[in-house]
């Protein structure tokens, strides 16, 4: 089984018509994916976020050329995740890419993978996956909000997490992402009472470059009862439903796109 061997539906209702959109970590992957789906959808502004201005500037190329009629509202503006002192200047850089207009929808997608386990795991591993996939997490995510209920948005906030949270924590990553499940629980609490939904999306191991997959590898997967790999492009679908209009009483869930992973049980295992 390849990539062409499977048919993933664009969406391409314009249930997002007229929103404005920030992606981080949009220049590939998940992100990436998210931020063309967007557009398909009906986005009318979008900004995603890189550490890399080459990457970034190739990305904002190829989302231009894909979406000529939206060409004039996709921006990027650089964003390092560990550098928390510079978060206040990156928000309002995409204030000032957006010109005026509310954010509509927040997608906290940017984060890291380290393959250390418990054992071999160093100081610069902890402090290097904690700072980046919840501690800037976090402190992004107080800003957002705090300027949507200053602007009155009904915004939403999407987390995206991962199936490691639903499974035993035995390295940073993993932890990481445990804490990202309970902060997408706590900020759904907090915030819908002013409008703002919050929710998140926990795929299983996705065909993404962070797993070290690109076009052309397989995507079977023998660990996954489905067989194969989540697809990018399903997240993104998903992503549009929970941020869209249809989504807006789903409020809290960390949905998980696993491809079955999620509901192996011990009567699965042969004794």
């Amino acid at each position: 089984m390849d990539l062409f061997d499977i048919e993933i539906p664009v969406w391409k209702q314009t249930v997002l018509s007229g929103k404005t959109a920030v992606v981080t970590g949009g220049t590939s992957g998940i992100g990436y994916s998210i931020a063309d789906t967007f557009l398909h959808a009906g986005c009318g502004s979008i900004v995603i976020t890189s550490r890399s201005r080459d990457r970034l500037d190739d990305s904002i190329k190829r989302l231009r050329e894909g979406h000529p009629e939206s060409a004039d509202g996709i921006h990027g503006v650089l964003l390092d995740l560990e550098k928390t002192d510079s978060f206040c200047d990156f928000f309002q850089a995409v204030l000032d890419c957006l010109r005026g207009s509310s954010i509509d929808i927040w997608v906290n997608n940017a984060g890291i993978y380290r393959g250390t386990k418990f054992g071999s795991v160093s100081d610069d591993d902890w402090n290097a996956l904690m700072d980046t996939n919840l501690k800037a997490q976090f402190f992004i995510s107080q800003l957002v909000a705090n300027h949507m209920v200053e602007k009155q948005t009904p915004g939403n906030i999407l987390n995206i997490c991962s199936s490691s949270s639903f499974r035993p924590s035995v390295d940073p990553y993993m932890l990481s992402k445990l804490g990202m499940s309970g902060l997408t629980l706590g900020m759904a609490k907090k915030l819908i009472t002013y409008g703002i939904v919050v929710n998140g999306i926990a795929p299983g191991p996705t065909f993404t470059p962070m797993l070290h997959k690109e076009e052309g590898d397989s995507i079977q997967h023998g660990g996954v009862p489905a067989g194969r790999y989540v697809l990018p492009q399903e997240v993104a679908n998903l992503a549009v439903f929970l941020t869209s209009p249809m989504g807006r009483m789903i409020v809290g869930d960390v949905v998980k796109m696993t491809g079955g992973s999620a509901v192996t049980t011990f009567d699965d295992v042969r004794y």
